[in-house]
């Protein structure tokens, strides 16, 4: 993957566009549909159940995983 490929992922995700990250067909040879939390909305949470495995995975620190109240 060049740096380039790298820049235009980032900046997708900056003005609200999904983006496909794949792993090595060594590896596991799977991908992650990924988007950031800030543009998400019920649309495009809608889309990630009906296209993916159904699971819904969120990235949160530690203080605001505490200020959600997950343990």
């Amino acid at each position: 993957m060049s740096l380039s490929s790298i820049d235009k992922a980032v900046a997708t995700l900056a003005r609200g566009g999904r983006i496909l990250v794949l792993d090595d067909e060594d590896r596991e040879n799977e991908g992650g549909l990924i988007m950031a939390a800030e543009h998400a909305g019920t649309d495009d949470v809608a889309f990630f159940l009906e296209h993916t495995s159904g699971f819904l995975c969120i990235a949160l620190d530690a203080r605001r995983a505490a200020d959600l109240e997950i343990d």
